[in-house]
């Protein structure tokens, strides 16, 4: 029997896959298209609070000996759909399951040795939350009625002596049965189909009269098929009084010895007050309007019973219970000292003064903090302050704080929580900041050069002297990082200088400079391209295969493609693979003789993560509160007291790094150790070091910092890290064999060992001009900007604009 796709309930929807399931646009649960041989798999639809659930699939398609059975949540079989042995496959287009009364689906696969058909998608669940569809006059059923379903209406006529009910329809299928039951439940009469005649049908129907004054209406169906049920309209004699019961009862208070509860009156218009009950003892009458009632003189720790029934102003009394238990509380406990405070630690590096910051405890009967320094008594912290600052200190001094708590009765926690912070030592000589680095053109005009470069960290950098052909032109203020020379010659060639300045004054004297050509006169009729592209998908799940291809109108004499996740190339129709989930934005920058063009297309790229699965987990530990932890670009929260429990799917896009930091101290950023298996936890412990540690000693170029700090040798091998490849050239140590990172193709030319073989990334294009190996193939192009980033596009990457 087919189940009526009529009478739909928009609703929520949890679906819970056993095993990872394919979901699609639209698409709550499906099997693979077309399904395996030899396969067996569960989906759960789960929908809490719900009271019957039926399935709606946009196509079911079985071969012989294959079947899709439902189950509910203990595994019996609500449903088994398989193709009769002789006509073949069984084929369901837009249709609905029949109504169970359950709220968890189970959705079982199980497949052959032979044979491969499409399976199933469900795209819709349809749910039941209350036991009759709301704005109806007296009775009724769910319209289809669900299976394996038992529920009873009450319709109940005070001071009646005979009452009959009229049924606007009264619709059962085989084995379903309606019963009329008197106030003792007693069978008044049973409805029920003729097992040979299938379906019972009566439309405008009027019961017999019965000597009650209360039917109860009981619906039971059976474990198959769904038909309308039933729906009462009359009542004779007719329904005068509807006193209706209190709602929402519920206590408000939580005391050793009262309890107070309060509820909402009916609205029934001939209602007058509530009669309660104590542990079925009468207690008094609530005049209507008050709702609320107290209890006193009870008992510690013991549960008590309120019970509730409204009378009407005629007298009578709804024989309906409303009931609701509470439990006092427990006896005040005998008073204890608060807890000690936490995350005690030093906020500030001064030279003559020290700030601590720390947690209250959450006791609440916490008052304030004694505080000492040096095991000299300082004075109080009131509750909520959290912070105590020392002022005439001596630089370079460790001074120890120590705390104890103190409760509202005066009670003294015992236990010392302590903390030592040393001062910050004199301010050392003042001297000229570094040098300005990463120096290069970004434009190749006939008339103009731009230039740009990354100011020095140094922190009384002021601004770079900019001079042209030795000439001085004027002050690039810190930040700015550009300078652009205009009404320039073509094809000639002109050297920029800098020096830095500091914000005393000092000068840096190290010149860098760069020397660039300017374009050549452009013959006639050539105009700038025009930059557009078309990819084969925009979407799909990692990892995510695209095949870029180039449209652009002219002439184009190089391609300069930005794939948004850090990667790049200069072909003109590349194929690139998306490794990690979300949104990309991609450019294409084209260029000839005459100009250039870019394209940018923002959130072209949607890569999407694979979810649930099994778990693991990572435990970080690390000696410093409130540190940030990352897992590659994915922030899981800070360090509390000294760890962070991180969860990760284990059938989900991978994470491959990980790093610990916090502002004032060295940055860890490292490779992931393996995996942990299912419901493991594996532990990485960190170390974070000041940055104020001059204890290790770093050479003199400004990149290498980003190294962990305790390295002692200058001539040491450098660990396998990508990090590593961002130093300038020149090291001492000559003969060390690069990694195979495309960072390593952004160093500048002129490192000392010719003979390396660069790595075939698109990154290796962006090398300034003059490596000393000469040997390596450049695409024809006239000057070394070839394949180079549109001025937009390289702000956006070395200034992060959007």
């Amino acid at each position: 029997m087919k189940a009526n796709p009529y009478f739909l309930l928009s609703i929520a929807l949890v679906v819970v896959f056993l095993t990872a399931g394919i979901a699609g646009a639209e698409t709550l649960v499906e099997s693979p298209h077309p399904y395996a041989n030899n396969y067996e798999k569960t989906w759960i639809v789960t929908q809490p609070g719900a009271d019957q659930v039926r399935l709606h699939f946009t196509k079911l398609e079985l071969g012989v000996d294959d079947q899709l059975q439902l189950l509910d949540e203990d595994n019996n079989v609500l449903k088994s759909y398989a193709p009769n042995y002789w006509s073949g496959v069984l084929l369901e287009n837009d249709y609905w399951s029949e109504w169970y009364s359950v709220n968890t689906i189970k959705v079982k696969l199980i497949t052959n040795n032979e044979g491969n058909y499409y399976g199933f998608r469900i795209d819709q669940v349809d749910v039941r939350t209350t036991e009759q569809p709301a704005g109806q006059d007296l009775y009724e059923s769910w319209h289809n009625y669900a299976n394996n379903y038992q529920s009873t209406w009450i319709v109940t006529q005070p001071g009646a002596d005979q009452v009959r009910l009229h049924f606007t329809k009264l619709e059962l299928g085989v084995d379903d049965q309606l019963q009329l039951l008197d106030e003792d439940n007693n069978v008044l009469k049973s409805y029920a189909p003729n097992y040979w005649s299938g379906v019972l049908l009566e439309n405008d129907y009027w019961s017999e009269w019965y000597s009650v004054n209360t039917i109860k209406v009981k619906l039971i169906t059976n474990n198959e098929g769904n038909y309308y049920g039933f729906r009462v309209d009359q009542v004779d004699p007719p329904i005068t009084i509807s006193l209706g019961i209190v709602s929402n009862l519920h206590n408000t208070t939580y005391n050793p010895n009262s309890i107070t509860w309060a509820w909402t009156d009916p609205s029934s218009s001939d209602f007058d007050h509530v009669m309660i009950y104590l542990n079925g003892a009468f207690q008094g009458n609530v005049t209507k309007g008050a709702q609320v009632y107290s209890a006193t003189g009870l008992s510690p720790s013991t549960a008590y019973t309120i019970g509730t029934r409204t009378v009407g102003t005629t007298g009578l009394v709804n024989s309906t219970w409303v009931n609701q238990t509470a439990t006092t509380a427990p006896e005040t406990p005998t008073p204890v000292p608060p807890d000690s405070i936490s995350n005690l630690h030093n906020t500030t590096y001064n030279q003559n003064s020290v700030t601590w910051a720390w947690t209250d405890p959450s006791s609440s009967d916490f008052d304030h903090v004694m505080v000492y320094l040096n095991d000299v008594f300082e004075g109080n912290v009131t509750k909520g302050i959290q912070v105590y600052s020392v002022t005439g200190l001596s630089p370079s001094t460790a001074y120890t704080i120590g705390t104890i708590t103190v409760g509202t009765s005066g009670l003294v926690n015992s236990t010392w929580v302590n903390q030592t912070a040393t001062t910050a030592p004199e301010p050392p000589t003042p001297v000229p900041p570094d040098s300005i680095s990463n120096l290069h053109n970004t434009t190749y005009n006939q008339d103009s050069i731009t230039w740009t470069w990354t100011d020095p960290s140094s922190s009384d950098f002021d601004h770079v002297m900019v001079y042209l052909n030795d000439v001085f032109q004027g002050n690039v203020t810190k930040g700015t990082q550009v300078y652009s020379a205009t009404s320039l010659s073509p094809s000639t060639a002109y050297t920029i200088g800098t020096k830095t300045v500091g914000t005393s004054g000092l000068v840096n004297s190290t010149w860098i400079n760069q020397t660039t050509t300017t374009a050549p006169d452009s013959g006639p009729g050539i105009l700038p391209p025009e930059a557009q592209f078309t990819s084969n998908t925009t979407s799909g799940p990692a990892p995510l295969t695209v095949q870029f291809n180039d449209s652009s109108n002219g002439t184009v004499t190089s391609y300069a493609w930005d794939f948004g996740d850090g990667a790049s190339s200069t072909e003109k129709n590349p194929v690139h693979t998306y490794t990690s989930y979300g949104m990309y934005n991609v450019s294409l920058t084209v260029t000839n003789a005459v100009g250039e063009d870019t394209i940018t297309k923002n959130d072209y790229i949607q890569v999407i993560p694979m979810v649930g699965g099994d778990k693991g987990y990572y435990l970080i530990h690390c000696n410093v509160e409130g540190a940030k932890v990352y897992f590659d670009d994915d922030y899981k929260g800070v360090i509390t007291d000294g760890t962070l429990l991180v969860k990760i799917y284990l059938t989900a896009t991978p994470y491959y790094r990980y790093s610990v930091s916090k502002v004032g101290y060295v940055t860890v950023n490292e490779a992931l150790p393996s995996y942990p298996a299912k419901d493991e936890t594996r532990d990485i412990f960190v170390t974070l070091v000041d940055v104020t540690d001059g204890s290790w000693t770093r050479p003199p170029y400004p990149e290498v910092t980003k190294i962990q700090p305790g390295y002692p040798d200058v001539n040491w091998t450098r660990p396998p890290y990508p990090e590593v490849t961002r130093m300038q050239p020149g090291y001492p140590d000559t003969n060390w064999t690069r990694p195979p990172y495309p960072e390593v193709t952004r160093i500048q030319p002129g490192y000392p060992d010719t003979n390396w073989t660069r790595p075939p990334y698109p990154e290796v294009t962006r090398i300034q001009p003059g490596y000393p190996d000469v040997n390596w193939t450049r695409p024809p192009y006239p000057d070394w900007l070839w394949s180079r980033l549109s001025i937009r596009n390289f702000l956006k990457e070395m200034f992060s604009f959007q």
